[in-house]
């Protein structure tokens, strides 16, 4: 796993992992352009809230193992980038929470990091999937 998918997450900076990450805020303006709209307006510019996410698989902050079983699954099973669509996906299905943050930097980023705390996850997956 170390030499294929998580080639990026291994490297010695992070930097390979934040130009993957790069592609999730267009995603979600592709799937929402409101909500990008919203994410924007808080002036985040880059997708640092799915930095942990991307290096854990989600594993840090889902307390269910079966859930993790079930991402583990998706992510060793799908396309390289998949982990890219996920996080996107998660942001778009939290969007009643997302869309009633303030428009603040520091709350929108609280709330894109707790955002996984309100997803159901195999609608994440099918989202993800399209």
């Amino acid at each position: 796993l170390a030499q294929s998918l998580l080639i990026d997450a291994a490297a010695a900076t992070l930097e390979a992992t934040l130009a993957r990450l790069r592609a999730v805020l267009p995603l979600i303006k592709s799937q929402n352009p409101q909500l990008a709209r919203r994410i924007e307006q808080s002036s985040i510019t880059e997708p640092a809230f799915a930095l942990s996410w991307e290096l854990t698989w989600y594993s840090h902050v889902i307390p269910d193992s079966t859930t993790v079983e079930r991402l583990f699954d998706f992510f060793l099973a799908a396309h390289p980038l998949a982990s890219v669509y996920l996080h996107a996906s998660v942001v778009c299905r939290a969007q009643d929470v997302l869309l009633s943050t303030r428009v603040d930097h520091s709350e929108m980023h609280r709330s894109l990091g707790r955002v996984v705390e309100h997803v159901e996850w195999q609608s994440c997956i099918e989202l993800a999937l399209q």
